[in-house]
């Protein structure tokens, strides 16, 4: 295929999360003279909008199916005036999903992708769960790519079938690891600016919501700042449980250990100055955080129910949810001596390098392309 192909990428939320953030990613290491990105915002600004534009791509920003017919109009009319070769859909869930592909497929548009983020429901109410269900067989006629972050989330969202067939294909939420070097410069400045000088650093990364299980967190700090009372932790994120949160963090006489520093831009100077990553997720497709944390050489506690190929290094451990804080506490304090190493080739021979993934998801796309 010699011309530049068109893909209309959906699933940019105003969360600068996980899924967000392996999108950019890619955006941003493809050979954008070869491959344009668009991109398809339900109900709510896109993260990132002043890069994405900056990059001379188009945001089609259109109201949610709560008003159904402008939603399905606005729908229509993206493809109508825009001659797409494909459309990427990321998402933590099927409901909702189906429409999109099918208007999609009525216009002909011939690669059409459905890219799983997510082994669990958000919101898992009885509807959302039944309607999941039927969704993995409607999309089975309507997509004709089934993409996930992990096998764990392959297994959430698509049938045995799919999962076996040559249209099912992991893509690694990679990385620029040159961005995520040990720099014991940066963490001296980082830990001075933030007066973390001869701390204990505890770090988490997520988005204050249910399955980041932070009230879990903070019971587990709690035992740790018992026995090494300089201990402190990093909440890096927002959400609608931060006040909660915070208020557990007083009632628990540790809210002057822990900071609550918001939504993020310099994730890799915080990493530097972090001692040990902890996740005690819910679910989890395959945490980004984990990667980068381990790039980076962090010690990194996870909950059982995270993704098992999120260990690739042998710095995560997981711990079961069933066990009390106090020894999730005792396991990660035993880590609290260990020195940094460089990890960098590790992460690129386990396939998280973006350089080498977005040639690989860019290579894919022509052939794919070419063939249909």
């Amino acid at each position: 295929m010699g011309k530049s192909i068109r893909i209309l990428v959906h699933g940019m939320t105003a969360n600068p999360g996980g899924m967000e953030s392996s999108i950019m990613n890619y955006y941003r290491n493809v050979n954008s003279d070869k491959i344009c990105f668009d991109f398809l915002c339900i109900n709510q600004e896109p993260a990132y909008r002043q890069e994405i534009e900056s990059r001379g791509s188009k945001i089609h920003l259109i109201p949610g199916r709560r008003k159904y017919i402008t939603h399905y109009r606005k729908l229509v009319s993206v493809f109508e005036e825009n001659k797409y070769d494909g459309l990427w859909s990321n998402r933590c869930s099927l409901p909702g999903t189906v429409l999109l592909f099918k208007i999609a497929r009525s216009f002909g548009v011939p690669l059409r992708i459905i890219h799983a983020h997510s082994s669990g429901l958000m919101r898992p109410s009885l509807n959302n769960i039944i309607f999941h269900e039927i969704d993995k067989y409607r999309m089975k006629k309507n997509a004709t790519d089934f993409w996930s972050c992990s096998e764990k989330a392959s297994k959430f969202f698509y049938s045995k079938n799919t999962i076996n067939s040559p249209t099912h294909r992991i893509i690694n939420n990679a990385i620029n690891i040159a961005d995520f070097r040990f720099d014991s410069i940066e963490r001296d400045n980082v830990r001075k600016i933030l007066k973390l000088d001869n701390k204990l650093v505890i770090g988490h990364i997520g988005h204050f919501s249910p399955v980041k299980n932070h009230a879990f967190l903070i019971r587990v700090f709690y035992e740790i700042y018992k026995k090494e009372t300089n201990a402190v932790l990093l909440l890096i994120g927002d959400g609608p449980l931060r006040l909660e949160i915070e208020n557990m963090a007083k009632t628990l006489n540790v809210s002057e250990a822990i900071y609550f520093l918001g939504v993020r831009s310099d994730i890799p100077a915080l990493l530097n100055a972090i001692d040990i990553f902890v996740l005690p997720s819910l679910f989890e497709g395959l945490p980004f955080c984990l990667i980068e944390a381990q790039t980076l050489s962090i010690p990194c506690f996870a909950s059982t129910n995270v993704s098992s190929e999120a260990a690739i290094t042998d710095l995560l451990s997981f711990v079961d949810l069933k066990e009390t804080p106090g020894k999730w506490a005792k396991q990660i304090l035993a880590k609290k001596d260990y020195m940094r190493t460089d990890m960098a080739e590790d992460i690129k021979k386990a396939g998280y390098d973006i350089k080498t993934e977005a040639a690989k998801l860019e290579q894919y796309l022509f052939d794919k392309l070419e063939g249909l």
